[in-house]
């Protein structure tokens, strides 16, 4: 039972608000069948518990009744009739709709209450590095599959830097200075998490209204269905200049976060503090409306404490948004460390709010945050890398601990992940249990979800799918598997990609080279679905990634004896896997770089816009940042797109190993290359990629899994 406190106040933040014709909307859109909206009546119920979303569905003569507490959980249950009723599948990346022409009927009444207070959605990277230049289209479908899932509470950065812009205007600095101090479209979400500021290139006068609207046609949206929105809150943060303009004032300087200069902090007994914290919130009010959930996170990733007393610091924070809005909620990522604990030590509770982003490591961080209530959040990726990656078995199970172990304070689930690109099981795990009145067994849950992806059950398919959640979906904490090879930058001693990559696998690779090949024998079968296509796809291209970091190291080996024969023999082997990666991801077009280059260059309206966003897309999936900051972060966000792996990851290699070939059994040192000066080149190209996708996997699969069984003849 979750504390009645903690209830009420989500009861007063978040109105539970139920549309019919926003619900009947959003079922048309899913669908593509007006049918399926004409059959079914909505009405709105009271719950037994407060704050609890409750639904019930069933037969009502010769249409459907959804009776609901809030139009997310209408959309829950309209879900539920999709999944169970029609056999279909709907993910934020595929789906699979085999829609009767005729509803069929319910068969039975259910009524269904959500264990959790809180369904959260949204990382503030996955508007970097997934949605940064996303349209109304986009973001309409993904807020769709959010509603179905039943989330209840989203974070909305999106056109905030409209109030950081008046709020400088307004304290007299000039449209320069604003402009050096935001950052670009893609790296906004690290300056609102306080690790960097200005990088990326100027912002467009158009974009600030352009981003605003969108944000409030998102939010309307939301809050239609009875969502919650989270905007950005304020812990200090003012430009690095800021004292040069009030020399009364001391901000607090924050150090560095990956060689980026953070932004400093004005602490609330600064002369200063009560101006800009004033001014930031009646802006936010001015552009987004009344807010209740504000997220920041003073601190994050490191930051410099020493010297604050952080029970103060806290209260005071927490103080300035309550007087702007008495309900407000602070809401914090666990993470790391963070939210310091002795931070935490004066927050009245039932305005606090923690996500437990190390949920699969660590179920209640061991001290129950304080005692503070907090959310299960799952984060099984990082910058939007394509390796498998995740604990499938915690993100099953531990979230029904809420009723195991009553003495926590978790009061709701959230998805975190930091971009959108794959593993779309995690999704459908999020989808399940949200409304999950037990944990299904992983059996129960693997064959219903084949069922819904696939349209049938293969044999071996489903053993496939053992081996992913028995022996490669290992990954808790924070420590995610080993990536891939080709993207490393060359170096004879490399053994990881980001400079945060593992050096290691944690699972056996053969076992995920005998899933490769179990799903592949089924492809006659499931071909049809493009959530099997895209399976298939990312377990080849992981095998092949997985292989390479072998001849990668067989060839190091070699030109460190001399061994000029096996110098050539395994470095020609390893350049070979790029090719065969190459056809693999060219027959997906999520796997194709195009997308995500046209999405940047289509938002910009003039040449140099474009061009500036361009740089942005890809700059942070290379260098990431400058080349100070590239020390620790670049390729931090690299991408196994297929265009990729032929104009960007294979041309490093190809120049690394032809100096290897020069300097073989030569006594002079390897020349050092200063490999940014020439990555940065890729950034900085205008070069642009088609919008397509070559089919003919099953051909492409077939010749990987047959290159990596022929390994033996190279020892």
């Amino acid at each position: 039972m979750i504390a009645l406190p903690y209830a009420q106040m989500k009861r007063e933040n978040i109105e539970p608000r139920l549309d019919n014709s926003s619900v009947l909307a959003l079922v048309e859109r899913v669908t593509g069948n007006p049918r399926y909206a004409q059959v079914l009546s909505v009405e709105q119920i009271k719950g037994e518990q407060v704050g609890m979303d409750v639904y019930e569905i069933f037969d009502q003569g010769e249409g459907i009744c959804i009776r609901a507490t809030s139009g997310t959980a209408a959309c829950a249950a309209f879900n539920w009739y999709l999944q169970e009723r029609c056999g279909c599948f709907v993910g934020p990346l595929t789906k699979r709709l085999c829609l009767p022409e005729r509803p069929p009927k319910v068969g039975g009444h259910r009524r269904v209450a959500s264990p959790f207070l809180y369904r959260y959605f949204f990382n503030y990277c996955t508007f970097g590095y997934t949605t940064a230049f996303w349209k109304w289209e986009q973001y309409e479908r993904l807020t769709d599959w959010m509603l179905l899932s039943g989330v209840n509470l989203v974070l909305n950065p999106i056109g905030h830097e409209a109030v950081w812009r008046d709020l400088l205007a307004e304290l007299g600095y000039q449209k320069r200075q604003i402009n050096d101090f935001l950052a670009g479209p893609l790296y906004l979400p690290w300056q609102w998490m306080l690790n960097m500021t200005g990088f990326g290139g100027d912002l467009p006068d158009w974009w600030y209204d352009d981003r605003v609207k969108l944000a409030n046609r998102m939010n309307e949206k939301l809050q239609s269905f009875g969502v919650g929105i989270m905007a950005p809150g304020f812990c200090g943060m003012v430009p690095l200049d800021f004292e040069k303009h009030f020399p009364e004032s001391s901000p607090f300087g924050q150090g560095e976060w990956c060689d980026f200069e953070r932004p400093p902090l004005l602490l609330p007994e600064d002369p200063m503090y009560d101006r800009v914290a004033d001014s930031f919130y009646r802006l936010t009010e001015h552009y987004f409306g009344k807010i209740s959930y504000f997220s920041t996170d003073p601190f994050h990733e490191g930051g410099r404490v020493e010297g604050i007393d952080l029970p103060e610091y806290g209260r005071k924070t927490l103080a300035k948004m309550r007087e702007h809005n008495p309900g407000a909620v602070w809401f914090l990522q666990g993470w790391q460390g963070n939210p310091h604990r002795e931070m935490l030590q004066k927050l009245d509770k039932e305005h606090v709010l923690v996500a437990n982003l190390s949920a699969d490591e660590s179920f209640d961080a061991g001290d129950d945050f304080g005692n503070s209530p907090w959310l299960y959040c799952t984060v099984n990726n990082f910058g939007g890398n394509r390796v498998i990656s995740g604990n499938f078995g915690n993100s099953l199970r531990q979230p029904f601990r809420i009723d195991e172990t009553p003495a926590n304070n978790m009061v709701g689930i959230g998805l975190m992940m930091e971009a959108i690109t794959m593993d779309e099981v995690f999704f459908d795990l999020f989808n399940h249990t949200a409304f999950a009145q037990a944990c299904p067994t992983e059996e129960d849950y693997l064959s219903d979800f084949l069922l819904r992806r696939y349209g049938l059950v293969p044999e071996n398919a489903l053993r496939a799918w053992r081996i992913l959640a028995d022996d490669v979906y290992l990954r808790s904490g924070i420590s995610a598997p080993r990536q891939s090879a080709l993207c490393a930058r060359p170096d004879l001693r490399v053994k990881n990609v980001s400079f945060w990559g593992s050096t290691e696998f944690n699972y056996d690779t053969e076992k995920l080279v005998e899933a490769a090949r179990l799903l592949l024998s089924v492809y006659e079968e499931c071909k049809e679905s493009e959530g099997y296509l895209l399976d298939l796809t990312d377990v080849v291209r992981q095998c092949v990634a997985n292989n390479g970091w072998h001849s990668l190291e067989q060839f190091s080996a070699a030109w460190t004896k001399g061994d000029a024969d096996g110098f050539t023999r395994w470095s020609n082997r390893f350049l070979a896997h790029f090719d065969i990666q190459a056809e693999v991801l060219k027959t997906n077009r999520n796997t194709c770089l195009g997308d995500w280059l046209e999405e940047a260059w289509a938002y910009g309206k003039t040449e140099s816009e474009r061009r500036m966003f361009l740089f942005n897309a890809k700059a942070l999936i290379t260098v990431w940042g400058d080349k100070a900051g590239s020390t620790m972060l670049r390729d931090y966000a690299h991408r196994e797109y297929a265009e990729m792996i032929t104009d960007f990851y294979r041309p490093r290699w190809d120049s690394f190993i032809g100096l290897l070939h020069l300097y073989l059994n030569r006594p002079e040192e390897l020349p050092q290359i200063d490999w940014f000066e020439a990555e940065n080149q890729f950034a900085l190209s205008g070069k642009r990629y088609p919008l397509n996708e070559n089919g003919g996997l099953k051909e492409a699969a077939e010749k990987a899994l047959a290159f990596l069984s022929e390994e033996a003849a190279y020892v």
